[in-house]
């Protein structure tokens, strides 16, 4: 009876190793932003003079479209265009970002709109841990950056646009969904956390 317990121990042991290897193996999938955390969306900080100046000070919580809308354009009636703040938290790799990847949801919309995913590429190189705290739009090396990226694209509004007839009445909800995706020094793959943003859609410009 002792050897059978002494066995069935060793088996339990066993396990338990295998699933802490197999658990390790799965840390390059960064869980939850542990080594590729995705801060938020920001703005220009215009206090700082420079109207293209990314602080990390100024955050950008959503905005509102206008349903049919042809301008998403910088500073036209609706500007798709926001930045989204990544940090690297490798002790000892660079991280190269490649995408970030957005999906979308309308809540109370009819089940048959299904709103395609939007990928766009995204060029850049968060150094390890210490190496700085500078935006990266600034050009020095840091372990921080800021990307721009349209939250909406010119195809996803005209989507809206055409399927009206499958969204709730207005004014509703967009919710945008996205994560980073880049590459570590090491090679590995590594995609952020996800970080939600909302859209607030309108059929006519509120002119009060």
């Amino acid at each position: 009876m002792f050897n059978i317990c002494r066995l069935g121990v060793k088996a339990l042991i066993i396990v338990a190793l295998l699933a802490g290897v197999i658990g390790c193996g799965g840390s390059s999938n960064n869980d939850q932003g542990s080594s590729f955390l995705a801060l938020g969306y920001f703005q220009p900080d215009s206090s700082e003079g420079d109207s293209k100046e990314i602080t990390g000070k100024v955050g950008d919580l959503g905005r509102v479209l206008v349903l049919g809308s042809t301008d998403l354009g910088m500073g036209g009636v609706f500007s798709s265009n926001t930045y989204i703040g990544l940090e690297n938290r490798l002790k000892t790799q660079y991280i190269r970002v490649v995408r970030v990847d957005c999906r979308y949801t309308v809540p109370g919309a009819s089940p048959s709109l299904v709103i395609p995913d939007s990928v766009y590429n995204l060029s850049g190189l968060l150094e390890s841990v210490g190496v700085g705290d500078a935006s990266s739009s600034s050009g020095v090396a840091s372990s921080k950056g800021y990307y721009e990226f349209p939250i909406l694209s010119h195809e996803i509004a005209q989507f809206l646009t055409v399927n009206k007839n499958l969204l709730p009445k207005d004014p509703f909800n967009l919710l945008v969904v996205c994560r980073a995706t880049g590459v570590a020094e090491g090679g590995d793959a590594l995609t952020t956390n996800d970080v939600p943003y909302q859209i607030e859609v309108v059929d006519e410009p509120d002119v009060r």
